[in-house]
């Protein structure tokens, strides 16, 4: 992967998180004083969603994680899902910030997909309590799938991967991947170097028959893993 960067002029991630300014973040990422996460969630759930995070061991105190948003919570069991990852330095919130903050100290040119509040945008409608409790429920099959997938990905299964798309719920798939997919296939003639670009999304863009791979081949691209 760092090879390839370092070839590439030009390297696209879904959105740079990292430049997010804390006005925005305050309104995604925080609740409203008065209301609070535990009476949201009901005892049962807080409980699994608490002991979930703090055996991920998150520092953030349970009176803090009271205090935000679903899609914050959300947000916090997808990073409980993932191991760490020798490449990922504290502080970092994945691995496509690893990339991309490589990509700029190599002097690559740097672009994003979507907007910071485009992409929190899609997530608060995508988390929510309801949601969030289904994810509860389902949380051991929902930590073995993200572990099949991570293996599907790093192996370049397309099969697995699209195998693992249909366990996915239709309205999910519809807003969080699809409809993004959408959008993204129509940006990339304007953001993509003549010569040689990096596209770096999450493992379940690719994926299905409205997944990026699909999408490219349809536009005359040729697809092989490297």
């Amino acid at each position: 992967l760092w090879r390839r960067i370092a070839e590439a002029d030009t390297v696209i991630i879904e959105t740079d998180i990292g430049s997010s300014d804390a006005a925005m973040m305050k309104r995604f990422m925080v609740l409203p004083p008065g209301v609070d996460l535990a009476k949201l969630f009901g005892k049962t759930y807080w409980t699994k969603f608490y002991d979930i995070v703090k055996h991920s061991d998150s520092p953030i105190p349970e009176s803090q994680l009271k205090t935000i948003t679903p899609l914050a919570a959300g947000v916090l069991l997808l990073q409980s899902q993932a191991k760490p990852e020798d490449d990922k330095q504290e502080g970092q919130l994945s691995i496509d910030q690893v990339i991309f903050e490589k990509a700029k100290a190599l002097g690559k040119n740097t672009l994003t997909l979507e907007t910071n509040e485009e992409q929190l945008g899609y997530l608060k409608d995508v988390f929510t309590i309801d949601a969030l409790k289904k994810m509860l429920d389902d949380w051991e099959d929902e930590s073995s799938s993200y572990d099949t997938m991570k293996e599907a990905y790093k192996h370049g299964d397309s099969k697995a991967l699209d195998g693992l798309l249909d366990e996915v719920p239709k309205e999910i798939r519809a807003s969080l991947l699809d409809a993004r997919n959408q959008n993204w296939i129509r940006e990339l003639p304007r953001l993509t170097s003549k010569k040689h670009t990096l596209i770096a999304v999450g493992a379940a863009h690719y994926a299905g028959p409205q997944g990026l791979l699909k999408l490219l081949e349809q536009q005359g691209y040729k697809i092989r893993p490297l």
